[in-house]
């Protein structure tokens, strides 16, 4: 449903960035899309080129590249674990960014546990905006999805023996906080975001 509701913002070639392995580029490209995957994992791309005829690229979001030409660059919760987050948004050559994003309700902060940034909206924006972006669309998703993801996150866990590695561990911990603590969407959100490079107003 993620990737259904953002396809209306894309265009052209997609660069899709902290890629995965491959799920929303699939979707993406059968709705006419040339994608390009961006990993740091060589796991991740091997699993692509096996499975899909997709563009790769290896690269490390924190040392950006000389990236190809596109369109479109793309980043499905990806965003929230780069490091070097304004050097990125810099080095961007697309039009166009559109992103499905972590965001704190609260404070900023930085969550080691999950190597995580979250920022606020205030901080949020203004990291874009000193980069180039100007903002066009930003809705929080977060109320919709908290509770069916952690559903379905369930289901999927629930399938898995145990023991369990440390990774399982932490999303059945997520999923439980998810489903037991009314205010967690008061403090976290999930944006829909999508930003034009300010010289094309």
């Amino acid at each position: 449903n993620s990737i259904c509701e953002i396809l209306p913002h894309l265009t052209g070639h997609v660069l899709d960035l902290g890629c995965g392995f491959g799920g929303p580029a699939r979707m993406i490209q059968a709705a006419g899309h040339n994608v390009t995957c961006v990993s740091h994992s060589p796991v991740q791309l091997d699993y692509i080129q096996s499975r899909q005829t997709t563009n790769t690229l290896l690269a490390d979001l924190n040392a950006p590249p000389k990236w190809p030409d596109a369109n479109t660059a793309l980043m499905v919760e990806s965003f929230c674990h780069v490091r070097q987050q304004a050097q990125l948004l810099a080095s961007l050559t697309t039009d166009r960014l559109v992103m499905i994003a972590h965001q704190s309700k609260t404070d900023s902060f930085f969550h080691p546990l999950w190597q995580m940034q979250f920022h606020n909206e205030q901080d949020f924006r203004a990291l874009l905006n000193q980069a180039g972006w100007h903002i066009i669309h930003w809705q929080d998703r977060m109320a919709e999805k908290a509770a069916v993801t952690a559903q379905l996150w369930r289901q999927g866990l629930n399938q898995i023996p145990k023991p369990w590695n440390r990774h399982w561990e932490l999303l059945d911990e997520l999923s439980t906080q998810i489903e037991t603590v009314p205010s967690f969407t008061n403090h976290f959100a999930l944006v829909d975001l999508v930003a034009i490079r300010k010289e094309t107003l």
